[in-house]
């Protein structure tokens, strides 16, 4: 009885629900699919264009993302400037 009640309250919170949102803006559909090699590098383009500044606008560059899910791509996993792989010695000594 419990898991039929979950799957209606799943069930009802699948529909459009635009309480809260200005005039002409709707909430943006997502589904979950990794990410593919030329939608990194439109996003690298757009994060470019952009300055890495505007993450809605970044997103009006890729139909189906996200602005959260393209800072989220850009900041975890494609910007030059992160450090990948094991610390440093320097850096493990600060956690002695």
């Amino acid at each position: 009885m419990q898991q039929q009640q979950l799957v209606e309250c799943e069930d009802s919170s699948d529909e459009d629900n635009d309480e809260g949102r200005g005039a002409g803006q709707q909430k943006k559909k997502t589904e979950k699919a990794k990410w593919t090699p030329e939608e990194d590098e439109k996003l690298r383009k757009a994060v470019s264009t952009m300055q890495g500044k505007h993450w809605r606008a970044v997103a009006n560059f890729l139909p189906g993302k996200t602005e959260v899910q393209c800072l989220h791509r850009w900041t975890k996993v494609l910007n030059p400037n992160l450090t990948k792989g094991p610390w440093t010695p320097a850096v493990s000594f600060c956690f002695k």
